[in-house]
């Protein structure tokens, strides 16, 4: 004989199994969670990059390029006046117009002068018979003093009165002179062959003596006067052979140092060093920048290295990238391992040579320096060095 089942029992076993599969169904869930979670772990998060990097080198007596700046100027330039006071009349060159030795530049109104010189000729005429007058008359006392037939008062008269006539002649003759000379001191003259680069008069100006009216430059053989460093300077001597090149472009041209001057600049603290340059077909410039190219011996030893190897500092500084081994190698993502941390070196610039700079600072011989790319690296970051010879 069956017992009647419960309805109740019935539904609440059913709940049980509900409840039990549920919990089977979260804990798997959970179960995959975390084994997802433990991969994510385990899976590498850096990203290593390719690096390429060669060892540098420790270089004895290295040669570094140094330039230096010339500026051209003219052998002899001259602020050009009048030796007198007077009313401009007439100017007979323009700026830039090319002069030669003794050609009149300007003249002064000189119609004073003139009448001047013309009064004191007609002094002078006169002066002068009157002159002749008194000669005759002392030959004819001297001739009747060896006849006694006049009297010594007489005789000195007349000889004091050859004598001031003399001298009246002389005076006028000297103070026609002085005109003459004056009329002469009218026109402005070039006293060398040149160019005219500047004027700063016109006609009507009134100009005093020693005002200049043009500024006269001589262009036959240029000067280049350069400001070296007391080191540079004392390894050159007058007569050595330089390169100058003119704003960058080729071909270098030669000069030769003329002089070397004794004194320090007190403002630049650089010695001037005057140079002519043998090449005369030049159109030079008076005040172009020239640039001297010269090369200075390192007393310690120094890198050579590529100039895209430096990355700029801080505050005006420079730096390499050194690549320093790591321990061991650091699983990175994509499979890669990372081989090498990258540090920052400061170093100092002694100079530069198109491609090449040359340093110095905290780096030793041997350490591998990136020399390319370096805007995708930042220091610490960990990187795999490439073979030698294979690019980025």
């Amino acid at each position: 004989m069956k017992l009647p089942i419960d309805p109740q029992n019935k539904a609440g076993k059913s709940r049980i199994i509900v409840l039990i599969m549920t919990l089977l169904v979260l804990g798997l869930g959970w179960a995959v969670a975390q084994s997802h979670s433990a991969e994510e772990e385990l899976r590498p998060s850096i990203r290593v990059l390719s690096a390429s990097a060669s060892p540098v080198q420790l270089e004895e007596g290295l040669l570094i390029p140094r330039m230096a700046i010339g500026r051209v100027e003219a052998r002899r330039r001259s602020a050009l006046g009048f030796e007198r006071d007077g009313l401009l009349r007439e100017v007979l060159l323009e700026e830039g117009q090319r002069v030669q030795a003794g050609q009149v530049l300007a003249r002064l109104d000189a119609d004073r002068l003139q009448a001047q010189a013309k009064q004191l000729d007609a002094a002078l005429a006169e002066s002068v018979a009157i002159l002749e007058l008194r000669k005759s008359s002392f030959a004819r006392q001297e001739q009747l003093r060896r006849q006694d037939i006049v009297s010594e008062q007489l005789y000195d008269e007349a000889r004091q009165g050859l004598a001031q006539a003399e001298a009246a002649r002389d005076r006028i003759a000297a103070e026609r002179e002085r005109v003459s000379i004056e009329r002469k001191k009218s026109e402005l003259r070039a006293p060398y062959e040149g160019r005219i680069s500047r004027r700063f008069g016109d006609e009507g100006d009134v100009f005093s003596s020693g005002t200049a009216l043009f500024e006269l430059l001589e262009e036959s053989d240029w000067e280049i006067r350069a400001g070296l460093s007391p080191q540079q300077a004392a390894n050159l001597e007058p007569g050595d052979r330089v390169q100058l090149q003119r704003s960058g472009q080729h071909p270098l041209l030669q000069a030769e140092v003329l002089r070397i001057l004794p004194r320090l600049d007190d403002r630049t603290r650089t010695v001037d060093v005057i140079l002519q340059t043998q090449e005369r077909d030049l159109q030079l410039r008076e005040g172009e920048l020239l640039e001297l190219l010269l090369e200075e011996q390192l007393a310690e030893a120094a890198f050579s290295l590529p100039v895209a190897s430096l990355q700029e500092g801080s505050r005006g500084t420079w730096v390499l990238y050194v690549a320093k081994a790591l321990e061991s190698p650091v699983p990175g993502q994509d499979g890669l391992l990372g081989t090498h941390r990258i540090e920052a070196r400061p170093v100092h610039l002694l100079g530069m040579a198109g491609e090449s700079v040359y340093v110095q600072g905290l780096l030793e011989e041997g350490e591998a320096v990136l020399q390319e790319g370096l805007h995708k690296f930042t220091p610490g970051q960990i990187v795999r060095l490439l073979p030698r010879g294979d690019e980025l």
